[in-house]
């Protein structure tokens, strides 16, 4: 009996792809400086293994705030967007729900460990009582897989404090 050869075609690996995840990301760093009460969105060309962030303020006390969303799971990001950034203010769910992560000033950063397509960079000055132009850097670990695999972030703890998280 002969010995068959068989082609197996692989499709594109998907959001839960764990082999995507177990392995080193591909690298991918961006950075921009934000005005007092303006939010920036950080679209990542491939789905995130992990990615960190660090304030290049010169203040210690002069922090920037990291959100999933943008304000209250809001989707319209388009329409309210000028040359890359949003207007905020401290009553935006997201700021009024506490669902963000502050990183200090004088290089303070903070890692996170999620898949995700987009975060949102913000100074908001009501928030923490400053109003200090900041600035940061962020690096990603990319994985293979394409944002259009990742779902919307959004529910408790993200958007709102309704004690779902929609997947």
């Amino acid at each position: 009996m002969a010995w068959k050869s068989t082609t197996h075609k692989y499709g594109q690996p998907g959001i839960f792809h764990t082999p995507s995840y177990q392995s080193s990301g591909h690298p991918w760093t961006t950075g921009s400086v934000i005005n007092t009460n303006t939010m920036q969105r950080v679209r990542f060309p491939r789905v995130t293994k992990s990615f960190t962030v660090l304030n290049t303020g010169s203040d210690a006390n002069d922090h920037i705030l990291v959100t999933f969303a943008p304000n209250g799971g809001r989707t319209d990001w388009a329409a309210d967007c000028l040359a890359g950034a949003r207007v905020v203010a401290a009553t935006d769910d997201v700021f009024a729900g506490n669902h963000y992560v502050a990183i200090a000033g004088q290089t303070g950063s903070y890692t996170f460990n999620v898949k995700c397509k987009e975060v949102f960079i913000s100074n908001v000055s009501a928030v923490l009582g400053h109003g200090n132009q900041q600035g940061y850097i962020l690096t990603a670990e990319l994985t293979s897989i394409t944002t259009g695999s990742m779902y919307v972030l959004t529910g408790s703890g993200i958007s709102s404090t309704d004690g779902t998280v929609a997947m």
